[in-house]
């Protein structure tokens, strides 16, 4: 399934609405306010939280991070598209709206390179099963997780406009994250993220911080 979350903050204009799209279409939005921390060093994690507790069992491909809030019909073009197998030369075309992107991670042959910036992921290489478009996504599983670098969401800080976009297999929730960034000993800290429920709460974490689960 293809899963975007977008945001539009109130800094640029937007109407603070935190909006999930499930295989293009918008299925679930609400008005929030966010005051994300995004402390220097600090990573998203694809398949666990911060805090290394809770893995889900996943496979996942083509994510995509922007520095704004994707509007419906640029959601439905992701849904749509895919990228060239087994290369993505070139990375991506300007239909996939390059002008805002951060990172994409193709996964081409299990590797955690950013085909955008070069802001690539750790560990370098994952093991792969086949992907959305035929050719590879990577593969998590007995506590495996992706750590994508602190430049990749320094710029999602406060109520900064943001979309992360990625399409996963959810083999067993085990109560992980599809991604996970943000939070610092502020109360108020507070970054979107996605889990099994899609209705929102907002939760204490051991940080202690919070987040938005969606």
């Amino acid at each position: 399934h293809h899963f975007c979350l977008t945001y539009d903050g109130p800094s640029r204009g937007g109407e603070s609405t935190l909006a999930l799209y499930f295989d293009g279409e918008r299925s679930w939005q609400e008005t929030i306010g966010l005051d994300t921390k995004i402390e220097e060093g600090r990573w998203m994690s694809l398949g666990m939280s911060q805090m290394y507790s809770d893995s889900l069992a996943a496979a996942l491909d083509e994510v995509y991070i922007y520095a704004r809030a994707l509007d419906a019909s640029a959601v439905a073009v992701l849904y749509g598209s895919v990228s060239a197998a087994p290369t993505v030369t070139p990375v991506p075309t300007s239909h996939l709206f390059e002008g805002s992107l951060l990172a994409y991670y193709p996964f081409v042959n299990g590797t955690t390179q950013d085909a955008h910036h070069t802001w690539n992921g750790y560990p370098e290489s994952m093991t792969t099963t086949e992907g959305r478009d035929g050719s590879t996504a990577i593969v998590l599983e007995h506590g495996a997780a992706v750590a994508l670098p602190w430049e990749v969401v320094r710029d999602l800080d406060g109520d900064a406009d943001r979309t992360v976009c990625l399409w996963a297999r959810i083999d067993l929730w085990n109560g992980g994250y599809l991604f996970h960034y943000g939070g610092s000993s502020d109360p108020v800290s507070y970054a979107p993220t996605l889990q099994e429920t899609y209705e929102p709460t907002v939760e204490e974490t051991a940080a202690p911080s919070y987040l938005t689960r969606v």
